[in-house]
């Protein structure tokens, strides 16, 4: 036989196309490669020309990018939320600074405490001091409420009845006889009954 005859052809390597995989913040993805199933190299080239490791292939994982998110506690109304850090890459977030121990968005909430209403009675007002209508006083946030459900929220001017002030009639003076009594003249207030020397009603 001749020596050509004695030669069987290379095989040409069986190569399968490995995608390109995006790093994510925990694991690490590869840039496209091809690898051969006859004798398992690995080439950067759909021809199989440039041979690589399967490490040059490897794009390392990038690594939790996380801001603090401090606690804020609830209000009456709004809830608040615990300490908890977010990933600003991946979106996840995570109850210590490390990022080792992933929650849900859920478990960070503080929910609304609600109002603590006591209500304040109505109080006439009378001719020298302001009245009040009936409100409700939360002890916790310190507004006021119209209602007692806490749902109509009102300020403290509104709830002032204004004094009426005297109504004043002149009693004029009547000089005392043999057997009647008289008065010097003065001022009665209708509303409140009181008498005044002078018709301003301060005195």
């Amino acid at each position: 036989i001749q020596l050509a005859d004695t030669v069987i052809s290379a095989k040409g390597h069986t190569l399968t196309l490995v995608s390109a995989k995006a790093a994510t913040c925990t694991e690490a993805g590869n840039t496209e490669y091809y690898a051969c199933s006859v004798c398992g190299k690995y080439f950067s080239d759909a021809t199989g020309t440039t041979e690589i490791q399967l490490a040059d292939t490897v794009i390392a994982a990038k690594g939790h990018m996380l801001t603090q998110v401090p606690a804020k506690e609830a209000t009456c109304t709004e809830a608040g939320n615990t300490e908890y850090y977010a990933c600003s890459v991946c979106g996840k977030i995570y109850s210590d600074a490390a990022g080792t121990r992933e929650i849900q968005l859920a478990e960070t909430v503080i929910a609304a405490k609600g109002h603590t209403l006591t209500q304040v009675s109505a109080k006439a007002a009378t001719c020298t001091e302001t009245g009040n209508i009936e409100y409700y006083i939360c002890s916790v946030c310190g507004k006021l409420f119209s209602d007692a459900a806490g749902t109509t929220e009102i300020q403290l001017a509104e709830t002032v009845i204004a004094a009426k002030g005297h109504m004043l009639t002149l009693v004029p003076a009547k000089e005392a006889t043999c057997t009647e009594a008289g008065n010097t003249e003065y001022y009665a207030c209708s509303v409140c009954g009181k008498i005044f020397r002078d018709a301003a009603g301060t005195k």
